[in-house]
């Protein structure tokens, strides 16, 4: 069962920072996970949320900014003085930096509300492309983005992002062309891991906080764990 660093290593370092994805690989991370959206001028820039007030202090939505602009935010000191001046940074740094250390990059795509669907995924495509394809990953909520990209790359591994169980599961996503299942942890959904992992599908889980899950979920059969804390779930 993999162990991918959830926005890097989030619960020591600033989230969705290059200080924070070394911290991530450090603790022994076999992937990284980070979130992405295009700017006004259709860059993918590394950053969770639609704007930059929480991570930056400023106030700007990030797809009606430069890339340039975002890039020049400080996204470090909002977690503590001693990571000031740390960037926000772009996909393509980052595409750069995971391909360098030969780790799994899991990109999930958030939904563009300023940017065409076709535009979207072609530039993310773009910008991944000085990563091996096996060591790419794009997950997102968005359902309607992963059909596009399977038509664009058919090698790259699209996941289907979800907080919620569902029966048939596998079914879904092999209609929308997914290719791997990412779900919220919680007790209703534990009830599905195996299940879906018996058809052979990838199940990757998010919103694991301790050892004690980590090992139920090593029995279910899941492929891969997204946690704050890479360091700690080392320890399993």
């Amino acid at each position: 069962m993999i162990i991918i660093g959830h926005r890097g290593s989030m619960a020591d370092r600033p989230e969705n920072t290059m200080v924070s994805f070394e911290r991530a690989v450090a603790a022994g991370a076999g992937g990284i996970e980070c979130d992405v959206h295009l700017s006004s001028d259709n860059v993918p820039v590394v950053i969770h949320d639609p704007d930059t007030i929480r991570t930056t202090g400023i106030s700007s939505t990030v797809e009606k900014t430069p890339a340039r602009d975002l890039s020049s935010m400080d996204a470090g000191s909002y977690f503590s003085s001693i990571y000031e001046g740390e960037p926000v940074p772009l996909l393509e740094e980052t595409a750069a930096w995971a391909a360098e250390r030969n780790v799994t990059l899991h990109v999930e795509l958030k939904e563009q509300l300023y940017h065409k669907d076709e535009e979207t995924v072609a530039q993310i495509l773009e910008t991944l492309s000085p990563l091996n394809e096996k060591n790419i990953v794009i997950s997102t909520f968005c359902h309607r983005y992963i059909p596009l990209i399977k038509k664009k790359n058919p090698a790259i591994e699209a996941a289907l992002l979800t907080k919620s169980p569902f029966r048939r599961g596998p079914a879904y996503a092999n209609l929308i062309q997914a290719d791997s299942i990412h779900i919220r942890h919680t007790p209703q959904a534990a009830w599905y891991y195996s299940r879906w992992a018996g058809t052979g599908m990838s199940i990757r889980v998010y919103n694991v906080r301790n050892l004690v899950q980590l090992k139920r979920l090593s029995s279910a059969g899941v492929s891969g764990v997204i946690v704050d804390n890479p360091a700690l779930m080392m320890r399993l």
